[in-house]
C-alpha cells in the first residue's frame, strides 16, 4: 500500500502498482458468495434449541443493505416479511460490536464460514456447495431462540424467588415454634398486671 494525497489534501491509501494484493481473492470470494445468495431462493439454516429449521425460502435479497447502524452482507426477506441477515465469514467472524447491534435490533442473522475454502473456487462450484449445504453455518442471533432462553431464565428466577419466599416463611414459622416451645405461648412475655 502506498500513501497518497488528493488535491484536497485528504490522505488515503491505494495499491502500489504491479504488486500483489492478498485481500483481492477474499474480496472476490466474498462478492461471489453475496451474488450466490441473490440467485438462490432458499438456504439451509442451522438448528436451534427450538429444533431443526432446515430451510428458509426467500423472494428478495439486498446486498450490503444499510440498516442504519448495521450493514449485513445480504439481507433476505421471505414472503411473510421476515428478514434474515446473512454474513459471509472469509477471514474473520462477526465481531461483538456488530453482534450487539444485531441483538438490539432483534434481527435474525446467520453466518456462513467460507474461511477454509479455496479462494480460487469456480463460481458454479460455489453455487453447488451452497445448494448442498456444504458450509458450516451458525446463528449469530436467532430472536425466537433468544426470547425462549430469556423467558426460561425469567421463569427460573421467578421459581427461585418463590422458593426463597417459602423458605423465609418456613424459617420464620420454625423460629416462632422454637420460641413458643422455649417460652410458652406468650413467647416469654408474662402478664404481670394480673
Amino acid at each position: 500500500m502506498a500513501k497518497h494525497r488528493r488535491k484536497r489534501n485528504t490522505p488515503h491509501f491505494s495499491h502500489i502498482e504491479k504488486t500483489p494484493c492478498p485481500g483481492a481473492f477474499e474480496t472476490s470470494l466474498h462478492q461471489a458468495a453475496k451474488q450466490v445468495m441473490a440467485e438462490l431462493n432458499e438456504i439451509f439454516l442451522p438448528p436451534t434449541e427450538l429444533g431443526p429449521m432446515p430451510l428458509f425460502r426467500f423472494f428478495s435479497t439486498k446486498a450490503e443493505y444499510d440498516l442504519n447502524s448495521i450493514k449485513p452482507d445480504v439481507l433476505a426477506e421471505d414472503n411473510q416479511g421476515n428478514h434474515l441477515a446473512i454474513e459471509m465469514r472469509v477471514t474473520h467472524e462477526v465481531d461483538t460490536i456488530k453482534q450487539e447491534k444485531i441483538l438490539r435490533r432483534k434481527l435474525n442473522c446467520i453466518e456462513f464460514d467460507l474461511s477454509k475454502i479455496d479462494r480460487l473456487i469456480e463460481y458454479v462450484d460455489l453455487v453447488e456447495r451452497f445448494r448442498q449445504n456444504d458450509f458450516k453455518c451458525t446463528w449469530v442471533h436467532n430472536q425466537n431462540a433468544y426470547q425462549l432462553q430469556k423467558d426460561q431464565a425469567e421463569l427460573l428466577e421467578q421459581i427461585a424467588e418463590e422458593e426463597r419466599q417459602k423458605l423465609a416463611v418456613a424459617e420464620a414459622q420454625a423460629e416462632k415454634a422454637r420460641n413458643e416451645k422455649r417460652w410458652g405461648k406468650w413467647g416469654g412475655q408474662m402478664d404481670w398486671a394480673k
